[in-house]
């Protein structure tokens, strides 16, 4: 909002005019990347190991290349020393596509170790991690773009298999 003041000098006279120009907001989402622990399934409550898998993969218009890398480590989140190997899978839940609730979908891509993960529902290997092995470049990858506004959202759904 501008305000200009007018006035007649020595009248003792003062007038004050608002004006009001056009404006626009718009909401940006703010999000922490964090990594989700995924502990060792023959021992979750004193786990000798966690997977860590990212805790949520968020795509802008700037961003549409997100780092999906999932490790393995102790408790503590130091390198794991132990002698257990797991297998880590990975399924999507909309075949790799980001939908608005509607018709309106967007297209990704996710991939480890230089591996396309394809299909929707179906669990695909994407590493045996050990202590010799204990992590998976990964990348999100948006491909498409939206044809309408909204929320795009998939669910990833990661498992893992004591060796």
């Amino acid at each position: 909002m501008a305000t200009l003041a007018t006035g007649l000098v020595g009248s003792g006279v003062f007038n004050t005019v608002s004006t009001f120009a056009a404006e626009q907001t718009k909401d940006v989402p703010v999000s922490y990347n964090s990594m989700t622990a995924i502990p060792d399934p023959e021992n979750p409550n004193s786990p000798d190991y966690v997977i860590n898998v990212p805790a949520s993969i968020t795509f802008t218009d700037e961003n549409k290349d997100i780092d999906a890398t999932v490790t393995m480590t102790e408790v503590s989140g130091a390198k794991y020393q132990g002698t257990k190997s797991a297998d880590v899978s990975v399924a999507s839940q909309n075949g790799y596509k980001l939908k608005n609730g509607g018709n309106k979908e967007i297209r990704y891509e996710l991939r480890y170790k230089n591996n396309l993960m394809t299909g929707t529902n179906t669990s695909q290997l994407l590493s045996t991690m050990s202590k010799d092995s204990d992590k998976a470049m990964g990348s999100a990858k948006m491909i498409g773009s939206a044809t309408a506004t909204g929320n795009y959202v998939d669910t990833l759904v990661y498992t893992v298999a004591s060796k």
